[in-house]
């Protein structure tokens, strides 16, 4: 339609001129005019209508120009501000109305502003406005609020624009912005997969070793040390196996709220796996400190199990237990660090529930070897390389021998022997003291069993029991009568017969 006008008023332009040049040649060949022809008001027709035709012209672009302006800013899908030298706005278009709701005359001849849920980000305003000054650009990916007051992410570049006006240029600030909320909230929610526990929402192991990793790196001569503990639930396997894993979900859920509560804000609180749970005190909160301190902090957190917990409507007690290792004074690096919790938190366990203990280097071994003795522990079980020696017991009394007892030796391919006191305390930590307790009555009553029939009295023998069987209940930690004890070998010897 702009381009049918144009053309229409070109077009009144040369007619007018051909009229005027018409009536000019019909004067100048008229006889009876003896004088010369006047042709200024031919001239000055011409320029008028020169300049009628670039005025027209200019106008066209500019109408273009405008034209694809308001078609940018209407259809754009993007939201678009543009404002002042002063940063204050006078044109937005729909776009930013749908993505921010708010409405032209909500915002017009007011400044822009970086809006978050703590307030206002000045900061961040003097930021953009800074390197609009120096590069006349800046971008990057922000939080805003709606005008309903909810968070909203996005990805905005600002340009300045200087056009020149007359003797003096004219300065605007446009800036383009899409909403990019989903895609944040996503990244928000796949970070919070690889750095949060699932189960409590506290910071996983990898987060942990992270931060113990910076925390180690800022030590320095103003805050040289840090101290972790290592948080271990008693009996919790018994939780799983009798209510469920659900219900174990919710006591660590519940044990992770307490723990937050309790402690202080500066601390890392993780979850390591399992039942087990970390606490990082950090330089700046730890240096400067004494270790009653330490104390406190380990007190505090087995204070937390003394409440009994309510799961799935049984008032339930628990207890743990603590390791504490402290840097630099018990290792120099994150890995021995956490060896070295660990290695009390084990000690605790050992010395009964509820309880806390320091990692002591005299008492405690970091032994590089463990997981080979592990190895060659659980490979003697499976092979049957453990004997039973039997040590008589005299009744000096009655000058006759009253009975045995079974005593648990590991040979060695070089013909030296294991005493109990090295290996049983690694058989308890790992759980091999099950199976070998298993293996060494079978041996036992094989023996009597041989006894028997060879019609040796043996009168009563004894066997080391660990206190992990009492807790688990298996049958033989339980007072057996003397009929009990003979189906036991009777059944001995019916499988030796039948083999």
């Amino acid at each position: 339609m702009d381009l049918m006008r144009f053309f229409a008023r070109v077009c009144s332009i040369i007619l007018l001129m051909q009229h005027f040049s018409s009536a000019v040649s019909a004067a100048a060949s008229n006889p009876s005019n003896s004088q010369a022809p006047n042709t200024t008001p031919l001239l000055l027709l011409i320029f008028l209508a020169i300049v009628i035709l670039i005025g027209a012209v200019i106008y066209y672009q500019r109408n273009q120009k405008m034209t694809l302006m308001d078609a940018l800013l209407s259809q754009s899908k993007d939201g678009i501000w543009v404002t002042d030298e002063q940063f204050r706005i006078i044109e937005i278009n729909n776009a930013f109305s749908e993505i921010s709701g708010y409405k032209k005359a909500d915002v017009f001849g007011k400044k822009f502003k970086a809006l978050t849920q703590a307030g206002r980000d000045t900061q961040l305003e003097e930021i953009i406005q800074q390197e609009l000054s120096n590069d006349g650009y800046w971008s990057g990916e922000i939080w805003n609020l709606r005008k309903d007051g909810q968070p909203y992410a996005i990805d905005l570049c600002i340009t300045k624009v200087t056009t020149p006006r007359f003797a003096k240029s004219s300065v605007r600030y446009v800036g383009m912005f899409s909403d990019v909320t989903a895609r944040k909230n996503n990244e928000r929610t796949m970070l919070k997969l690889t750095t949060k526990d699932s189960v409590t929402g506290l910071s996983n192991r990898a987060i942990f070793i992270e931060s113990l990793e910076k925390a180690i790196n800022a030590c320095n001569d103003t805050y040289p040390s840090l101290l972790i503990i290592f948080i271990d639930i008693d009996n919790f396997k018994k939780i799983n196996d009798s209510l469920g894993h659900t219900i174990g979900d919710v006591l660590l859920k519940e044990v992770a709220c307490r723990l937050t509560d309790s402690l202080n804000s500066g601390f890392t609180i993780a979850r390591l796996g399992a039942d087990e749970f970390a606490v990082l005190v950090p330089p700046y909160l730890y240096s400067g400190q004494t270790v009653f301190f330490a104390k406190k902090t380990a007190d505090i957190v087995l204070q937390q199990f003394k409440t009994p917990f309510m799961l799935d409507g049984f008032e339930t007690s628990l207890s743990a237990c603590c390791g504490l290792a402290i840097y630099p004074d018990n290792a120099y690096n994150c890995e021995y660090l956490m060896r070295s919790a660990n290695s009390a938190l084990n000690h605790a366990k050992k010395m009964g529930r509820n309880t806390y203990q320091f990692f002591d280097k005299e008492r405690h071994t970091l032994d590089p070897t463990e997981l080979t003795k592990e190895s060659a522990l659980f490979k003697a079980i499976t092979n049957n390389d453990f004997e039973l020696y039997f040590q008589p017991k005299f009744d000096a009394q009655h000058n006759r021998l009253h009975g045995f007892e079974a005593l648990v030796r590991w040979p060695q391919e070089d013909g030296s022997v294991i005493n109990p006191d090295e290996f049983i305390p690694l058989a308890e930590q790992n759980g091999a003291i099950i199976p070998l307790t298993q293996l060494l009555m079978e041996q036992l009553l094989n023996q009597l069993a041989q006894w028997r029939k060879q019609n040796i009295s043996f009168g009563n023998v004894a066997i080391n029991i660990s206190a992990l069987h009492f807790q688990q209940g298996y049958y033989y930690c339980k007072p057996l009568k003397a009929n009990q004890v003979s189906e036991f070998i009777n059944d001995t010897l019916e499988k030796q017969q039948s083999s």
